[in-house]
Parts: C-alpha cells; sequence; structure tokens
C-alpha cells in the first residue's frame, strides 16, 4: 500500500480550504482536523529546563580567548599583562562544568489563519558570574504567509528596540524563525501543526517505518549531499540556530493513533552527533481533538546538554486580531534578500527603518 494512500485512508489527512471566497488572502490547507482547530487557538505553555555546559566546551571557549589575547597583544605591541583584567572577564571558570542551571521559560502561540504570533519569555546564563540571567529575555515573533517579524524589546520598559526581517519561497509553519525564537519543532508539539510540514516538507516525502496497534512511525532520512559546509555549519553553531532543509538532519516522529494519531514522540539528529528528543508524556482534548499537553525534551550538543518539561497552561480560542505594533522608524535588520539561504547562515543584513510598507511583497519589477 502507498504511503499516499496510508495517509488518506488511515491518517485521516484533509486538505480543509476554508468556506467562501470574500477574503483575498488565500485560504490555508490543513492537512487534519487537529490543525484546522489549531489555527484558531491560543496556546501558551510553561517550561522548566536544565543545562549543564561541558568542561571541553569551557575548555575550547577559553583557549579561543587566550589565543585572542595573544593575537591583540602582538597586533598592538602591548605587553600581554596590560589585557590581565579583559583576560579574566573572558575565561569562564572551568567548575561551571560541575553545576546544573535551572530555567523557566514562558511561550504563548497565538494563531489564526493568517497570523501567528509567538511571544517568549526566557531566561539566560551568565557564565562569566555562574548565574542564571534576571528579568527574562523577551521577544516578539509573527509568521506571516512566508515572512518573518521578529520583534525585540528593551528588558527594562518593554519598548520595542529593533526589528528582524526575513523571507523564504514557501509557507513557514513547518520553518520557523532562523532567529531562534520560533523552532519549527515549537510549532508541531506546541501549537497543531502537522509534523509531515517540518523543515518544509510534504506527507509524500516522509518513508512510514512501522505500524502497528498503538503508533505510526515515520522517518527522513538524511541525505549525504545535504551535508553542510564549514561556513554553514560555523553559522549556524554561532547564532545557536539549528540548520534546517538546505541540510536537513534525520528525523523520526512517532503518531498515537490511541489519541488520533497526535504526536508522541519526536527525534532529530544531526550527523556530528548533536541530538533532540522530545517525548509527549500527557495528552489533553481540546474540541474534541487530543492535543499534547505535557512534554520532554532533552538534548545534547558540543556546547550544552539539557532537559526540559513543558506544560501546557490554557488553550483557548484567539480573541482577537493579531495587531502588529511597531513604532515608525524602529531599526530594521533586514535579510529577505537572503531568502530560504537565511535558514542555513545569516549573512549580511539590510539596514532600515520599520514602516508598514515592509509588509507588502518585494516589487520584483526591473
Amino acid at each position: 500500500m502507498s504511503i499516499n494512500l496510508l495517509l488518506n485512508l488511515q491518517l485521516g489527512l484533509v486538505l480543509w480550504s476554508g468556506v467562501g471566497e470574500q477574503s483575498p488572502t488565500p485560504q490555508p490547507r490543513y492537512y487534519d482536523t487537529r490543525e484546522r482547530v489549531a489555527a484558531t487557538m491560543t496556546f501558551t505553555w510553561a517550561e522548566t529546563c536544565h543545562i549543564r555546559i561541558p568542561l571541553e566546551r569551557i575548555r575550547a571557549h577559553n583557549a579561543e580567548m587566550m589565543a585572542y589575547i595573544h593575537a591583540l597583544a602582538q597586533s598592538t605591541k602591548t605587553p600581554i599583562e596590560s589585557f590581565n583584567d579583559m583576560l579574566s572577564k573572558l575565561i569562564i571558570d572551568e567548575n561551571i562544568a560541575s553545576m546544573i542551571f535551572e530555567l523557566s521559560n514562558y511561550y504563548t502561540i497565538e494563531r489564526t489563519p493568517q497570523r501567528t504570533r509567538i511571544r517568549t519569555r526566557r531566561q539566560a546564563i551568565d557564565l562569566h558570574r555562574a548565574k542564571v540571567s534576571e528579568p527574562l529575555w523577551e521577544v516578539e515573533s509573527y509568521l506571516q504567509g512566508n515572512l518573518v517579524i521578529s520583534v525585540h524589546r528593551d528588558l527594562s520598559n518593554g519598548q520595542v528596540t529593533a526589528v528582524y526581517l526575513a523571507q523564504c519561497e514557501e509557507e513557514l509553519v513547518g520553518w520557523g524563525s532562523p532567529f531562534g525564537d520560533a523552532q519549527p519543532e515549537w510549532m508541531v508539539l506546541h501549537a497543531g501543526i502537522s509534523p509531515f510540514r517540518l523543515y518544509g516538507h510534504k506527507p509524500e516525502d516522509w518513508r512510514l517505518v512501522t505500524v502497528s496497534p498503538e503508533e505510526w512511525v515515520f522517518e527522513l532520512p538524511r541525505k549525504p549531499e545535504q551535508e553542510p559546509n564549514e561556513q554553514e555549519d560555523e553559522s549556524a553553531q554561532n547564532n545557536q540556530v539549528r540548520p534546517l532543509r538546505l541540510y536537513a538532519p534525520s528525523v523520526r516522529f512517532h503518531l498515537d493513533r490511541r489519541y488520533q494519531d497526535a504526536l508522541s514522540r519526536l527525534e532529530i539528529r544531526y550527523a556530528d552527533g548533536t541530538t533532540y528528543i522530545w517525548r509527549t508524556l500527557r495528552y489533553k482534548r481540546i474540541e474534541n481533538v487530543w492535543f499534547p499537553a505535557e512534554v520532554e525534551m532533552s538534548a545534547k550538543h558540543p556546547s550544552q546538554e539539557a532537559v526540559s518539561k513543558m506544560v501546557l497552561v490554557t488553550a483557548q480560542r484567539t480573541k482577537a486580531p493579531l495587531k502588529l505594533e511597531i513604532p515608525e522608524k524602529t531599526p530594521v535588520y533586514d535579510f529577505r534578500h537572503l531568502g530560504q539561504q537565511m535558514w542555513v547562515h545569516w549573512g549580511e543584513y539590510k539596514p532600515t527603518e520599520w514602516d508598514e510598507s515592509l509588509l507588502k511583497p518585494p516589487n520584483r519589477s526591473k
């Protein structure tokens, strides 16, 4: 039996385009009932995360800082002792490797068929002071068609300080944000997006691995030609953003047949040994559809190891249109000209200032 037939007969794949043609905005097509219900929902999640920084990573960082200070001393013909104060602020205490940091993060994902807003409030680790930062770092991200709008605010007064823009040629729900503030896995696990959309893929791209009375298991094998080059790999690590489709990782997900094929497990594995694994611990029935309500994530990366638990706090209908309120003249870092390449590595941005015209499709005429 073909994968397409299996999806249509067994998974209840639904292509739902809405009713009526009054709106000029193209109506979305939903893969299943869960996507249709979630498209007008607001989900609030609370996360508790425990992170450990490996000793190898700390030593590598300290070696880089020592090399930088030596090079600076040589280029300025200054005694290296003159940089001792600067070096003390750059070096990380190796004892931090024995510490486990607990962070509290909060996510609100507000969805409408035309626009999604992700509000994140996250803590960060200050490795030089060996403590978790306060207050929480706040970012607003908007996914609108194929445009990403990332809005940054001042921690002290909440005022908008900068806007980042990116754009790809495909619908964003499976791509998320290249700025790391709206990962595509979040959209799948916490906002009702079908896992078949991950990294811009479609249902026919996935291979059915196993099937049982309890679950379906699908896989997206990693392709050798999608290996990153050195520049792409270094850029992704420096910006703490996981690369997506242009060199997609190995991906496998499990759908629980006992809960209307809700996602029960997601595994992301990279060639360098980096792994991310999410497991659904509990489900909740929302408008007659089962959704993940408690999710555990474990991550292993050269720069850190993490275990976190996310709990669904509220799920309700989105009550009002999602307005984009950005003051005129706000500084904008415009990466749209890079297209989908921005999801692989950061390139040069075009500085500009905010105005509503930036939401319009670019003029492609010569």
